[in-house]
Protein backbone atom coordinates (compact mmCIF):
# COMPACT_ATOMS: atom_id res chain seq x y z
CA UNK A 1 0.00 0.00 0.00
CA UNK A 2 3.27 2.46 0.63
CA UNK A 3 4.03 1.89 -2.70
CA UNK A 4 1.06 2.44 -4.62
CA UNK A 5 0.71 5.64 -2.88
CA UNK A 6 3.84 7.11 -4.88
CA UNK A 7 4.07 4.68 -7.94
CA UNK A 8 0.48 4.98 -8.99
CA UNK A 9 -1.21 3.01 -12.35
CA UNK A 10 -4.47 3.24 -14.39
CA UNK A 11 -5.96 0.13 -12.58
CA UNK A 12 -5.53 -1.82 -9.10
CA UNK A 13 -4.44 -5.19 -11.29
CA UNK A 14 -2.18 -3.14 -13.58
CA UNK A 15 0.37 -3.87 -10.72
CA UNK A 16 0.47 -6.99 -11.30
CA UNK A 17 0.16 -6.74 -15.36
CA UNK A 18 2.86 -8.74 -17.36
CA UNK A 19 3.87 -5.38 -19.22
CA UNK A 20 7.14 -4.10 -18.04
CA UNK A 21 5.58 -0.58 -18.67
CA UNK A 22 3.12 -0.87 -16.37
CA UNK A 23 3.69 -3.70 -14.14
CA UNK A 24 5.65 -3.25 -10.34
CA UNK A 25 8.07 -5.67 -9.88
CA UNK A 26 8.21 -4.80 -6.08
CA UNK A 27 4.68 -5.77 -5.63
CA UNK A 28 4.39 -9.01 -7.94
CA UNK A 29 7.18 -10.50 -5.81
CA UNK A 30 5.97 -9.74 -2.32
CA UNK A 31 2.19 -10.82 -2.96
CA UNK A 32 -0.45 -12.22 -5.58
CA UNK A 33 -2.99 -9.91 -6.74
CA UNK A 34 -5.73 -12.23 -5.33
CA UNK A 35 -4.19 -12.10 -1.98
CA UNK A 36 -3.75 -8.53 -1.77
CA UNK A 37 -7.40 -8.28 -2.56
CA UNK A 38 -8.69 -10.46 -0.10
CA UNK A 39 -6.94 -9.01 2.53
CA UNK A 40 -8.00 -5.38 1.50
CA UNK A 41 -11.40 -6.38 1.13
CA UNK A 42 -12.07 -6.91 4.52
CA UNK A 43 -11.33 -6.91 8.14
CA UNK A 44 -11.96 -10.45 9.80
CA UNK A 45 -12.10 -10.33 13.58
CA UNK A 46 -11.46 -13.08 16.08
CA UNK A 47 -14.73 -12.61 18.21
CA UNK A 48 -17.39 -10.88 15.73
CA UNK A 49 -20.42 -11.10 18.14
CA UNK A 50 -20.65 -7.31 19.39
CA UNK A 51 -22.40 -6.64 23.05
CA UNK A 52 -25.48 -4.59 22.99
CA UNK A 53 -23.59 -2.49 25.12
CA UNK A 54 -20.84 -1.34 23.06
CA UNK A 55 -20.38 1.48 21.16
CA UNK A 56 -19.90 2.49 17.74
CA UNK A 57 -16.01 2.21 17.60
CA UNK A 58 -16.20 -1.44 19.35
CA UNK A 59 -14.07 -2.92 16.63
CA UNK A 60 -11.91 -0.27 16.30
CA UNK A 61 -11.02 0.51 19.61
CA UNK A 62 -7.72 -1.78 20.14
CA UNK A 63 -6.03 -0.33 16.99
CA UNK A 64 -7.16 3.47 17.69
CA UNK A 65 -5.69 2.71 21.58
CA UNK A 66 -3.08 1.38 19.84
CA UNK A 67 -1.93 3.84 17.50
CA UNK A 68 -2.56 6.51 20.48
CA UNK A 69 -0.30 4.80 22.60
CA UNK A 70 2.71 4.84 19.86
CA UNK A 71 2.10 7.86 19.11
CA UNK A 72 2.59 9.39 22.40
CA UNK A 73 5.82 7.80 23.59
CA UNK A 74 7.75 8.20 20.54
CA UNK A 75 8.20 11.53 21.03
CA UNK A 76 7.98 13.78 23.60
CA UNK A 77 5.82 16.71 23.90
CA UNK A 78 5.66 19.85 21.70
CA UNK A 79 5.38 23.16 24.10
CA UNK A 80 2.84 24.67 21.41
CA UNK A 81 -0.39 22.37 20.18
CA UNK A 82 -3.43 23.11 19.03
CA UNK A 83 -6.75 20.90 18.79
CA UNK A 84 -9.26 21.20 15.66
CA UNK A 85 -11.45 18.98 13.58
CA UNK A 86 -9.74 16.76 10.97
CA UNK A 87 -12.61 15.61 8.05
CA UNK A 88 -11.25 12.34 6.25
CA UNK A 89 -13.10 11.17 3.19
CA UNK A 90 -15.22 8.02 3.53
CA UNK A 91 -17.75 6.89 0.72
CA UNK A 92 -18.68 2.96 2.98
CA UNK A 93 -21.70 2.46 4.67
CA UNK A 94 -20.85 3.43 8.25
CA UNK A 95 -22.51 4.79 11.50
CA UNK A 96 -19.80 7.28 11.94
CA UNK A 97 -20.02 8.72 8.52
CA UNK A 98 -21.17 12.67 8.99
CA UNK A 99 -23.10 14.06 6.12
CA UNK A 100 -22.04 17.85 5.31
CA UNK A 101 -23.49 19.20 2.31
CA UNK A 102 -21.80 22.75 2.21
CA UNK A 103 -18.15 20.62 2.20
CA UNK A 104 -16.40 19.67 -1.27
CA UNK A 105 -16.70 16.39 0.31
CA UNK A 106 -20.21 15.36 1.49
CA UNK A 107 -19.53 12.46 3.20
CA UNK A 108 -16.72 12.05 5.96
CA UNK A 109 -15.49 10.71 9.22
CA UNK A 110 -15.07 13.66 11.62
CA UNK A 111 -11.67 13.20 13.78
CA UNK A 112 -10.86 15.97 16.62
CA UNK A 113 -6.45 15.77 16.67
CA UNK A 114 -4.25 18.10 19.07
CA UNK A 115 -1.07 17.75 16.92
CA UNK A 116 2.04 20.26 17.34
CA UNK A 117 1.64 23.42 16.12
CA UNK A 118 4.63 23.61 13.74
CA UNK A 119 5.70 19.94 12.87
CA UNK A 120 2.00 18.45 12.61
CA UNK A 121 3.18 15.50 14.46
CA UNK A 122 -0.20 14.13 15.85
CA UNK A 123 -0.03 13.02 19.64
CA UNK A 124 -3.99 12.05 20.29
CA UNK A 125 -7.09 11.97 18.31
CA UNK A 126 -10.70 10.60 19.02
CA UNK A 127 -13.13 10.17 16.05
CA UNK A 128 -16.59 11.20 16.34
CA UNK A 129 -19.44 9.19 17.03
CA UNK A 130 -22.42 11.88 16.85
CA UNK A 131 -24.09 13.11 19.90
CA UNK A 132 -23.92 11.73 23.92
CA UNK A 133 -27.04 12.66 25.49
CA UNK A 134 -25.42 11.70 29.19
CA UNK A 135 -22.99 14.52 28.54
CA UNK A 136 -24.69 17.65 27.76
CA UNK A 137 -23.10 19.80 31.30
CA UNK A 138 -20.64 21.14 28.39
CA UNK A 139 -20.53 22.10 25.41
CA UNK A 140 -19.15 19.81 22.10
CA UNK A 141 -16.20 21.96 22.17
CA UNK A 142 -15.41 21.87 26.07
CA UNK A 143 -15.52 18.16 26.00
CA UNK A 144 -13.40 17.84 23.18
CA UNK A 145 -10.46 20.15 24.49
CA UNK A 146 -10.62 18.66 27.93
CA UNK A 147 -10.52 15.17 27.11
CA UNK A 148 -7.91 15.59 24.53
CA UNK A 149 -5.88 17.34 27.12
CA UNK A 150 -5.81 14.54 29.66
CA UNK A 151 -3.43 12.48 27.85
CA UNK A 152 -1.06 15.77 28.19
CA UNK A 153 2.25 15.04 30.60
CA UNK A 154 3.85 18.00 30.32
CA UNK A 155 2.42 21.00 32.12
CA UNK A 156 4.57 23.58 30.12
CA UNK A 157 1.96 23.57 26.77
CA UNK A 158 0.21 25.45 25.39
CA UNK A 159 -2.93 24.80 23.49
CA UNK A 160 -4.56 26.73 20.38
CA UNK A 161 -8.04 26.50 18.81
CA UNK A 162 -10.81 27.98 16.89
CA UNK A 163 -14.01 29.26 18.29
CA UNK A 164 -15.62 26.50 18.06
CA UNK A 165 -14.50 25.18 20.47
CA UNK A 166 -13.49 28.06 22.70
CA UNK A 167 -15.55 29.45 25.46
CA UNK A 168 -15.49 31.68 28.15
CA UNK A 169 -15.89 28.44 30.80
CA UNK A 170 -13.38 26.18 29.55
CA UNK A 171 -10.59 29.06 29.97
CA UNK A 172 -11.14 29.56 33.47
CA UNK A 173 -11.18 25.65 34.37
CA UNK A 174 -8.30 24.79 31.91
CA UNK A 175 -5.40 23.19 33.50
CA UNK A 176 -3.20 24.96 30.42
CA UNK A 177 -2.18 27.67 29.08
CA UNK A 178 -4.47 28.49 25.92
CA UNK A 179 -5.31 30.85 22.92
CA UNK A 180 -8.45 30.96 20.55
CA UNK A 181 -10.83 33.11 19.05
CA UNK A 182 -14.51 33.27 20.70
CA UNK A 183 -18.04 34.24 19.29
CA UNK A 184 -19.14 37.35 20.99
CA UNK A 185 -22.80 35.97 22.02
CA UNK A 186 -20.96 33.01 23.70
CA UNK A 187 -22.26 32.81 27.21
CA UNK A 188 -20.40 34.46 29.97
CA UNK A 189 -18.41 36.43 27.56
CA UNK A 190 -16.91 39.85 28.68
CA UNK A 191 -18.70 42.57 26.74
CA UNK A 192 -16.86 45.64 25.78
CA UNK A 193 -17.88 49.03 27.91
CA UNK A 194 -16.70 51.56 25.12
CA UNK A 195 -16.95 51.97 21.39
CA UNK A 196 -14.12 51.44 19.41
CA UNK A 197 -12.58 53.26 16.03
CA UNK A 198 -11.13 50.97 13.41
CA UNK A 199 -7.96 49.21 14.73
CA UNK A 200 -8.37 50.08 18.02
CA UNK A 201 -7.71 47.33 20.41
CA UNK A 202 -9.21 46.82 24.37
CA UNK A 203 -7.91 44.55 26.97
CA UNK A 204 -10.54 42.80 29.55
CA UNK A 205 -9.85 40.54 32.54
CA UNK A 206 -12.50 38.46 34.35
CA UNK A 207 -12.41 37.15 37.63
CA UNK A 208 -10.63 34.42 36.89
CA UNK A 209 -7.53 35.67 35.11
CA UNK A 210 -8.70 35.24 31.83
CA UNK A 211 -7.98 37.72 29.06
CA UNK A 212 -9.97 39.07 26.13
CA UNK A 213 -8.79 41.05 23.70
CA UNK A 214 -11.42 43.02 21.80
CA UNK A 215 -10.22 44.24 18.47
CA UNK A 216 -12.69 46.90 16.37
CA UNK A 217 -12.36 46.68 12.52
CA UNK A 218 -14.54 48.63 9.79
CA UNK A 219 -13.03 47.19 6.57
CA UNK A 220 -10.47 49.75 5.73
CA UNK A 221 -7.16 48.50 6.11
CA UNK A 222 -4.78 50.33 8.38
CA UNK A 223 -1.18 49.46 9.50
CA UNK A 224 -1.17 49.04 13.64
CA UNK A 225 0.14 47.69 16.12
CA UNK A 226 -0.62 43.75 16.55
CA UNK A 227 -1.36 42.41 19.91
CA UNK A 228 0.89 39.62 21.34
CA UNK A 229 -1.96 37.20 21.84
CA UNK A 230 -3.62 37.66 18.33
CA UNK A 231 0.48 36.92 16.16
CA UNK A 232 0.64 33.90 18.75
CA UNK A 233 -2.83 32.89 17.98
CA UNK A 234 -1.80 32.91 14.17
CA UNK A 235 1.37 31.47 14.35
CA UNK A 236 0.15 28.03 16.19
CA UNK A 237 -3.12 27.57 15.46
CA UNK A 238 -2.32 25.65 12.04
CA UNK A 239 -1.10 22.52 13.56
CA UNK A 240 -3.82 20.31 13.16
CA UNK A 241 -4.31 21.71 9.58
CA UNK A 242 -0.63 20.50 8.71
CA UNK A 243 -1.18 17.05 9.82
CA UNK A 244 -4.70 17.30 8.07
CA UNK A 245 -2.65 18.19 4.72
CA UNK A 246 -0.73 15.10 5.17
CA UNK A 247 -3.19 12.92 6.77
CA UNK A 248 -3.16 9.97 4.08
CA UNK A 249 1.01 9.81 4.59
CA UNK A 250 3.13 8.15 6.85
CA UNK A 251 3.39 11.94 8.36
CA UNK A 252 4.51 11.04 12.78
CA UNK A 253 7.03 8.54 11.39
CA UNK A 254 8.48 11.03 8.77
CA UNK A 255 8.09 13.71 11.02
CA UNK A 256 10.75 11.31 14.03
CA UNK A 257 13.20 10.33 11.34
CA UNK A 258 13.87 13.79 10.24
CA UNK A 259 14.77 15.08 14.03
CA UNK A 260 16.52 12.05 14.82
CA UNK A 261 18.81 12.77 11.83
CA UNK A 262 18.50 16.37 12.03
CA UNK A 263 18.34 16.90 8.22
CA UNK A 264 15.14 17.50 6.38
CA UNK A 265 14.33 13.99 4.02
CA UNK A 266 12.25 14.43 1.38
CA UNK A 267 9.06 12.35 1.84
CA UNK A 268 9.24 10.53 -1.60
CA UNK A 269 12.56 8.82 -0.18
CA UNK A 270 10.84 8.46 2.94
CA UNK A 271 8.27 6.32 1.70
CA UNK A 272 10.07 4.43 -0.55
CA UNK A 273 12.77 3.34 1.66
CA UNK A 274 9.79 2.43 4.73
CA UNK A 275 8.23 0.32 2.10
CA UNK A 276 10.92 -2.10 0.17
CA UNK A 277 12.51 -1.90 3.94
CA UNK A 278 9.05 -3.77 4.89
CA UNK A 279 8.71 -6.03 2.12
CA UNK A 280 11.83 -7.41 2.52
CA UNK A 281 11.11 -8.00 6.22
CA UNK A 282 7.81 -9.35 5.23
CA UNK A 283 9.58 -11.82 1.91
CA UNK A 284 12.06 -13.13 4.74
CA UNK A 285 9.46 -13.91 7.56
CA UNK A 286 6.96 -15.16 4.96
CA UNK A 287 6.07 -18.68 5.54
CA UNK A 288 5.57 -19.83 1.83
CA UNK A 289 8.57 -18.08 -0.24
CA UNK A 290 6.84 -16.68 -3.79
CA UNK A 291 8.66 -17.80 -6.98
CA UNK A 292 10.51 -15.31 -9.36
CA UNK A 293 7.76 -16.74 -11.89
CA UNK A 294 4.35 -15.12 -11.70
CA UNK A 295 2.44 -18.00 -13.08
CA UNK A 296 0.71 -18.38 -15.85
CA UNK A 297 0.29 -15.50 -18.44
CA UNK A 298 -4.10 -15.03 -18.68
CA UNK A 299 -4.96 -14.76 -22.44
CA UNK A 300 -4.99 -11.16 -22.43
CA UNK A 301 -1.07 -11.40 -22.30
CA UNK A 302 -0.70 -13.42 -25.11
CA UNK A 303 0.12 -10.28 -27.54
CA UNK A 304 1.73 -10.90 -30.94
CA UNK A 305 4.39 -8.56 -31.46
CA UNK A 306 6.09 -7.52 -34.82
CA UNK A 307 3.53 -9.36 -37.05
CA UNK A 308 3.37 -6.78 -39.57
CA UNK A 309 0.54 -7.33 -41.51
CA UNK A 310 0.52 -11.09 -41.02
CA UNK A 311 -1.78 -10.92 -37.49
CA UNK A 312 -4.17 -13.30 -37.65
CA UNK A 313 -8.17 -11.94 -37.97
CA UNK A 314 -11.14 -13.12 -35.74
CA UNK A 315 -12.88 -14.87 -38.29
CA UNK A 316 -17.36 -15.33 -38.20
CA UNK A 317 -17.25 -19.13 -37.85
CA UNK A 318 -14.66 -21.50 -35.88
CA UNK A 319 -13.00 -24.07 -37.46
CA UNK A 320 -10.35 -26.06 -36.87
CA UNK A 321 -6.68 -24.87 -37.55
CA UNK A 322 -4.48 -26.76 -40.42
CA UNK A 323 -1.19 -26.73 -38.52
CA UNK A 324 -2.28 -28.18 -35.09
CA UNK A 325 -5.05 -30.58 -36.02
CA UNK A 326 -3.69 -33.35 -36.92
CA UNK A 327 -2.01 -33.07 -33.22
CA UNK A 328 1.31 -33.08 -34.29
CA UNK A 329 3.76 -30.71 -32.60
CA UNK A 330 4.81 -27.81 -34.64
CA UNK A 331 8.12 -25.87 -33.51
CA UNK A 332 9.91 -23.33 -35.55
CA UNK A 333 8.45 -23.84 -38.68
CA UNK A 334 8.27 -21.60 -41.68
CA UNK A 335 5.07 -21.38 -43.48
CA UNK A 336 4.40 -20.50 -46.84
CA UNK A 337 2.10 -17.68 -47.42
CA UNK A 338 -0.48 -19.87 -48.62
CA UNK A 339 -0.98 -21.33 -45.20
CA UNK A 340 -1.20 -17.79 -43.64
CA UNK A 341 -4.49 -17.45 -45.67
CA UNK A 342 -6.17 -20.44 -44.17
CA UNK A 343 -7.14 -20.99 -39.98
CA UNK A 344 -4.44 -20.63 -37.29
CA UNK A 345 -5.68 -21.61 -33.93
CA UNK A 346 -5.14 -19.22 -31.30
CA UNK A 347 -2.34 -20.68 -29.42
CA UNK A 348 -0.06 -20.01 -32.22
CA UNK A 349 2.74 -17.13 -31.61
CA UNK A 350 3.82 -15.40 -34.89
CA UNK A 351 6.72 -13.56 -35.20
CA UNK A 352 8.97 -12.02 -37.73
CA UNK A 353 12.54 -13.71 -37.95
CA UNK A 354 14.52 -11.91 -41.11
CA UNK A 355 11.21 -11.35 -43.28
CA UNK A 356 10.47 -14.74 -42.92
CA UNK A 357 7.21 -15.82 -40.98
CA UNK A 358 7.71 -18.20 -38.30
CA UNK A 359 5.09 -20.25 -36.13
CA UNK A 360 5.72 -21.32 -32.37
Amino acid sequence: MLVMCYNTVPSFSDYWSHNTSTGNVAIKRAISRDRCKGLLSKLYFKFPEKPDTAGKLYYLEPIVACLKNTFQKARSKSTAQGIDESMVKFKGRSALNQYLPIKPVERRIKIWMRSASVTGYTYDFNIYCGKDPNNQDRTLGERVVLQLSKTIRDINVMLSFDRFLTSIRLMDTLSFAAVGTCMANRKNETKSTKKLAGGECEFLCNSSGTLVVVKAKDGSKLVVDCPVALKTYNDYIGGVDLADRMSTLVVNAWILQKEIQHKTVPLKHFLVNLAEQMIGKGQKTANVQRKSSTGRPSKRTRVMRNVGLHRPEEGPTSRRCVLCSSKSKIYMQNVPASIMQKVLCNISYVIIINQTCVIL
